[in-house]
């Protein structure tokens, strides 16, 4: 029974250390369910897809009707025959029924309309009605050689749609990687602290040995004295990184939404394969050539219209309908009367000093500027990925040489603690071991949480989540 119950404290304890740990892949979970941050971005990329809807929305028929019943009462001022003057009160009602469908032509531009309506007015004063109605009117309305901003459009709205999906993709990598930098900075305080503990400890067991020797005067009052003043220092460094620990700490809860004391988990190093040629293929891919094509076609776009502005324009208008009027609403759609008509008609700009040669040669030279600055942002490119492949090469070999020269560190530290209390060595030389110790323990980890962020970007680049 007795072994039985042990096995099950065990139990509890290890479940109990487990919840207490958390892993950076933990953190970033806990992150996306519950950030505001990353609900901002789930709400602007929903916006993002409503509006990219309103072009496919704009080529469908559009439909309106509208009714009225203006009534109008007016006093006027009539010369009777015989030279009096006399007052007149007039009273009437102008009702109308409207109903309009319009349809947009992407292909050219023109607009297409139907319209029907019923009018009719009322002289009160005189008990007079007359109706009128139109039946149907088809009409068509075309700038034969004017800006057609509907091509631009379904051009550009389908790059937009697809460079939202990216950024949206790439707001959330970028949120991974600032959840991430705060853990790895936030567990480096952890370890820092950690190790401060570690030397405290270390150096209160010398100075207990040193004052019982001091007692026997086998040992000198300032070894003594160096060795309290150590312990201070490294007592007020534990407080500094503690405050800095918890500030880091509290910033995760606030992050992850949970009030629950944990332990952060050190990252371990990262290996992956940094091929320079598939990089570039990506950040090419994954949006370059996007905003390069965007860019330019809202360039190209605008110098056709600044070209058009300036130009003759020739508007043609056409279309037909059947109308009728009676003085009695039963007899209004009795027999209709056709109706046509055709219009043409142009606008010629004679004067305007020059200002639409200069609109286009403007819209020309940022075409050119946009053209210039994507080869040079390509160009820097490399230059970029050159610099990430040597960060990495740097980052692996200085993981691997403090890597060796913990484990010489480590053997160290155990023989000045062995030599300061034999007296060999000096607290002065000993101080200086453990910070030597200290350090190289911190810039490993540090080293590797880089390599792990670099990690990240280079996920950004390819896209992986």
């Amino acid at each position: 029974m007795e072994k039985f119950l042990n096995i099950v404290f065990i139990l509890i304890t290890v479940k109990v250390c487990s919840q207490n740990v958390m892993t950076i892949e933990k953190v970033n979970e806990l992150f996306f369910l519950n950030s505001y941050e990353f609900k901002i971005i789930e709400n602007n990329f929903s916006q993002q897809n409503i509006e990219a809807d309103f072009y496919n929305l704009s080529l469908l028929p559009k439909i309106t009707s509208s009714i009225n019943f203006p009534y109008q009462r007016s006093i006027s001022e009539v010369i009777q025959s015989d030279g009096s003057q006399r007052f007149i009160e007039r009273n009437f009602l102008n009702s109308t029924i409207n109903f309009d469908i319009s349809q947009v032509v992407p292909l050219t531009g023109g607009t297409i309309n139907f319209s029907s309506s019923i009018n009719g007015a009322r002289d009160f004063n005189n008990n007079v009605s007359n109706f009128s109605s139109n039946w149907a009117n088809i009409s068509y309305n075309q700038t034969v050689n004017g800006y057609n901003n509907l091509k631009w459009n379904k051009k550009l709205n389908f790059l937009i749609i697809k460079k939202d999906s990216l950024n949206y993709l790439k707001e959330k990598i970028k949120l991974k990687y600032e959840i991430s930098k705060i853990y790895v900075d936030t567990q480096l305080q952890q370890l820092k602290t950690d190790k401060i503990a570690e030397n405290i400890k270390k150096t209160k067991s010398i100075l207990f040995e040193l004052e019982e020797k001091l007692k026997f005067g086998r040992t000198i009052k300032l070894e003594v004295e160096q060795t309290k003043m150590t312990l201070k220092q490294l007592n007020r460094q534990i407080e500094i990184s503690k405050g800095e620990y918890s500030a880091g700490l509290q910033l995760l809860k606030r992050k992850i939404g949970t009030d629950l004391d944990f332990e952060l988990q050190p990252v371990t190093q990262e290996e992956f394969v940094f091929n320079k040629k598939d990089l570039k293929s990506s950040i090419i891919n994954n949006g370059f050539d996007l905003d390069k094509t965007i860019k330019l076609l809202q360039i190209e776009s605008n110098i056709e219209k600044v070209k058009k502005e300036g130009a003759i324009s020739i508007n043609l208008q056409m279309g037909m309908g059947l109308n009728s009027t009676s003085d009695e609403l039963k007899f209004l759609y009795d027999t209709p009367s056709q109706s046509q008509f055709f219009s043409i008609g142009t606008k010629i700009p004679i004067i305007d000093w020059g200002v639409s040669k200069k609109k286009y040669t403007i819209a020309c030279l940022e075409k050119s500027k946009a053209e210039l600055e994507f080869l040079q942002n390509e160009g820097e490119i490399d230059e970029d990925l050159d610099n990430m492949s040597n960060y990495k090469s740097s980052l692996v070999f200085q993981i691997q040489s403090l890597k060796e020269q913990i484990l010489i560190s480590n053997n160290i530290d155990e023989m000045f603690v062995d030599l300061l209390k034999n007296g060999r060595k000096t607290i002065a030389e000993y101080k200086s071991q453990i910070a030597e110790s200290f350090n190289i323990t911190v810039e490993h980890q540090k080293a590797v949480n880089d390599l792990y962020l670099l990690k990240l970007k280079i996920n950004e680049i390819n896209l992986i989540f």
